[in-house]
């Protein structure tokens, strides 16, 4: 992913280095001066889905800034998923074979997919766009097909048991996957 970063900023007129550091999410840029355009720089990261603060002087107090703000909604999107993660597991473990469980759970899944999920997407769609893959696409494409499967399997079971299968569901999977995304970050 930072590769795609290194070659949006090189191929801006007037930069003259760039150093990406991941873990704290900053980058320092060498540029001429006169010769460099902010704007398109910012408008070519943003396409591409990052982001672009340009200050010359209080840079850590802008970073932490932005940390804190994307800490606090990352902690609350944690939270929502393991709120709605539990419980679908728990119905997903225990109660599956129910008939209300059987709606339940894709009510479930598809909440955690669109609200703390969301990010994933975003994300993944971003990096479809400009042709870059990352671990973002990968939950993206992983957590749509689970959804997928099991939302054919949840209104069409008779299909599978003419073929002499068991429907299985796989939408616990999805908050889990997420639940524990979320978590690590």
């Amino acid at each position: 992913v930072s590769q795609s970063r290194y070659r949006i900023l090189e191929k801006q007129a007037g930069t003259e280095s760039a150093d990406i550091q991941l873990a704290n999410h900053t980058a320092r840029i060498g540029y001429k001066p006169n010769a460099v355009n902010w704007d398109s720089i910012g408008q070519e990261l943003q396409s591409a889905g990052f982001g672009l603060v340009h200050t010359e002087n209080d840079t850590h107090s802008i970073a932490t800034e932005l940390l804190q703000s994307e800490l606090k909604k990352l902690t609350r999107h944690t939270l929502i998923s393991a709120a709605l993660g539990l419980p679908l597991m728990g119905v997903g473990m225990i109660y599956m074979h129910t008939e209300w469980a059987r709606w339940l759970m894709p009510a479930l899944a598809i909440s955690i997919m669109l609200i703390p999920g969301r990010r994933f997407f975003v994300k993944a769609f971003e990096q479809i766009r400009t042709a870059t893959w990352g671990m973002d696409s990968l939950v993206a494409l992983s957590c749509t097909t689970a959804f997928a499967y099991s939302l054919w399997n949840t209104l069409f079971p008779q299909l599978q048991r003419e073929l002499g299968f068991t429907p299985q569901v796989y939408y616990e999977g999805i908050g889990a996957i997420i639940s524990f995304l979320l978590l690590g970050r």
